[in-house]
């Protein structure tokens, strides 16, 4: 095993050359293939009937599982290139495929909300210029945390004034195109999903519920898609991408959005808590609207991925273009402000509209329609949202859908696979190797954890510059987060302020000190601060009080 290898896989290394590289280039769309046929030219059996006994590992189960989540089998008709028939003498079987589901799934008031400037314009508008000079799909994973802060140091507003959009450069090398795109993306998360949906003063131009009863266009409803706080509750981060296409006729085929790698490495199909869509190009463009169906997983179940397991009407397999779409609603006429929902099969048509903002519950299955015309010189570019629980998000987070470490995974199965090794039993097997990836992993913690200091206390001084001298107990409400997963929790927040007061010196670039004139006693008898203490910033160069 070369040490290159080991880069790739423990590092995550890699350079903007492998950009070009058609392996390293995957699309979704080609990482799946349809099911094996029998010699005679029938069907093999399905992976359910074959192998219902087969579950995902513990630790897939156990991350579904943390998040509320239950798995099933599912077909959905086709099989992970990484999950073929694995074929001896005696045996030919396939793994079985699941698919998780979470309370937020089970249908309630609403499905789906449509929003119209929903990003300021100048941050939707570095999202279409990024994507558009890039060409190609690119992805990160924002966690909750990280949009958070952003809001707490922008301000929870559209407004430009208050928005910090990062500059971007056309001879920027990967590692800072990667900086770039999840400045981006942190931003709009923070503006969509945090300070736009679950606030009551920002009204949708219209609300779908499967039942049809809270079906509003007229910008009076004011029932959100999710709150603030189960939001804040059951939500790790969010898996972001940005697609550009300058293609006539190109379109995104009928599926549900899932944490890919997850399915493409143990054939486990996780459908996002909620999924979002924001449409970027000024200009008229016609084409490429948003269709989303509101049957949930039992429409997906019956038509499949792609619609490979129920085909248009009149059609056959054979026959079947792989972009012929599913049956729905057009309205070729139909003006961009509007939202058309065909009650007979519940399929909803919102057209493209520059900064228009689409939130619905995550699993279910959508397309959207060929591109028809475009502004001249412009492609179409969308930006998409895959909110994940505490389970999955810090998986997903490793190598989210579209970003350069996905592309290396994904590059890696494939290279083993043509050559019909299972990757993941040979590093299993190479007792070397894993130590050396342990020894790695544990020195990312580390560093990842010293990175996480130095942020909470530039947000700590931030908050601190806004409020001076402020208590403990304030900063360690603001700050921690509530959850085991995450990290700084309220009693981090305190810890790692005891450090900072009690080993700082005048020379230090940090500011943070106790007021001396409060009483009682700031620190306990162990040397923590207490959550009454009073803190502020030091002026430059001058002498504070920074221990008892």
């Amino acid at each position: 095993f070369s040490m290159r290898l080991f880069n790739q896989v423990a590092m995550g290394s890699g350079n903007g050359d492998e950009e070009n590289n058609e392996l390293s280039v995957v699309r979704t769309d080609e990482m799946t293939r349809t099911r094996p046929m029998k010699a005679d030219g029938s069907a093999q059996t399905s992976c359910m009937e074959e192998s219902s006994k087969q579950r995902p590992s513990e630790r897939i189960q156990e991350m579904v599982e943390q998040g509320g989540g239950v798995l099933q089998p599912f077909d959905d008709g086709h099989v992970p290139e990484t999950f073929g028939t694995k074929t001896t003498d005696t045996d030919n079987t396939t793994t079985t495929a699941w698919m998780a589901t979470y309370p937020q799934h089970v249908p309630g008031n609403i499905s789906m909300s449509v929003y119209d400037n929903v990003l300021p314009p100048v941050l939707v508008d570095a999202i279409y210029d990024t994507s558009h000079q890039y060409g190609q799909p690119w992805g990160t994973y924002v966690t909750i945390e990280q949009a958070q802060h952003y809001l707490q140091n922008n301000g929870q507003t559209n407004n430009t004034d208050n928005t910090n959009i990062p500059s971007s450069s056309e001879t920027a090398s990967l590692e800072e195109q990667e900086g770039h795109w999840h400045a981006l993306a942190v931003a709009a998360v923070a503006h969509f999903l945090i300070d736009t949906i679950p606030n009551s003063s920002h009204c949708p131009i219209a609300h779908i519920a499967p039942d049809k009863s809270e079906h509003s266009t007229n910008g009076d409803a004011r029932k959100a898609l999710y709150g603030l706080k189960e939001f804040r509750e059951v939500a790790h981060g969010v898996a972001v991408w940005a697609l550009s296409s300058n293609q006539i006729a190109q379109q995104v085929q009928y599926h549900v959005d899932y944490a890919e790698l997850l399915r493409y490495e143990h054939n486990v199909t996780v459908p996002p808590l909620w999924a979002g869509t924001i449409h970027c190009t000024s200009g008229e463009v016609k084409g490429g609207d948003f269709c989303v169906n509101l049957g949930g997983l039992d429409h997906y179940a019956l038509h499949g991925y792609k619609g490979l397991k129920q085909p248009p009407a009149g059609r056959h397999h054979d026959d079947v273009p792989r972009n012929d779409p599913l049956p729905h609603p057009q309205n070729p006429g139909m003006e961009a402000v509007g939202v058309d929902h065909d009650t007979s099969s519940d399929w909803v048509t919102v057209p493209y509209c520059y900064n228009r903002g689409i939130c619905h519950v995550g699993q279910l299955a959508h397309l959207s329609t060929p591109i028809t015309s475009l502004p001249e010189g412009k492609s179409r570019v969308i930006m998409g949202f895959n909110v994940f629980g505490h389970g999955v998000g810090p998986e997903i987070k490793k190598a989210p859908e579209h970003s350069p470490a996905f592309r290396r995974r994904v590059h890696l199965h494939r290279s083993y696979s043509l050559q019909g090794i299972d990757l993941k039993t040979m590093l299993r097997q190479n007792k070397g190797f894993t130590k050396l990836l342990v020894l790695a992993k544990r020195e990312r913690i580390k560093q990842q954890l010293k990175e996480r200091q130095s942020q909470l206390t530039l947000d700590i001084q931030a908050l601190l510059q806004k409020a001076p001298y402020c208590q403990l107990s304030i900063l360690m409400e603001q700050l921690g987060v509530d959850t085991d997963q995450e990290w700084p929790k309220p009693v981090d927040v305190q810890v790692h302020l005891s450090h900072l007061v009690r080993t700082t010196t005048d020379h230090d670039t940090n500011r943070i000190a106790v007021d001396p004139t409060h009483s009682p006693p700031a620190f306990d008898e162990h040397g923590i601060l207490m959550p009454h203490a009073i803190l502020f910033l030091k002026e430059p160069n001058h002498k504070g009080y920074s221990s008892v």
